[in-house]
């Protein structure tokens, strides 16, 4: 007998979880990637956040690249960057009750201690 067991994710709307990035897969087809988020407080659920990707300077994509420190000296970004990057996020709850990251940016504070640890 095969039983799964559904969890109600403990997250709220428009408040910043801490969390690493944990996956990515970029579509250039549908000009699309997804970035795959696991939040310290709901360690058994990947939250995913889906960004439109448009390669031009100062799109959301192109900030996206810098604020997630991601960029090369040549305009490049590495995407394999993202994978166990610190990040902090908020979401936003669907129509479907199922919850979406809505904001993610880096979580300066948790790079800035390390540096210290580091001295």
């Amino acid at each position: 007998m095969n039983i799964v067991k559904f969890v109600k994710p403990k997250v709220r709307e428009n408040k910043w979880y801490k969390g690493e990035i944990v996956d990515y897969s970029l579509d250039m087809e549908k000009n699309t990637l997804r970035i795959y988020v696991i939040v310290d407080k709901e360690p058994t659920i990947r939250f995913m956040r889906k960004i439109d990707v448009r390669l031009e300077v100062n799109s959301h994509f192109y900030k996206l690249c810098y604020e997630l420190d991601l960029f090369n000296d040549d305009l490049s970004a590495d995407l394999d960057l993202l994978i166990e990057t610190r990040v902090l996020v908020t979401f936003h709850q669907g129509d479907n009750g199922q919850f979406f990251i809505d904001k993610i940016k880096l979580d300066a504070e948790f790079y800035e201690q390390e540096e210290q640890d580091e001295e």
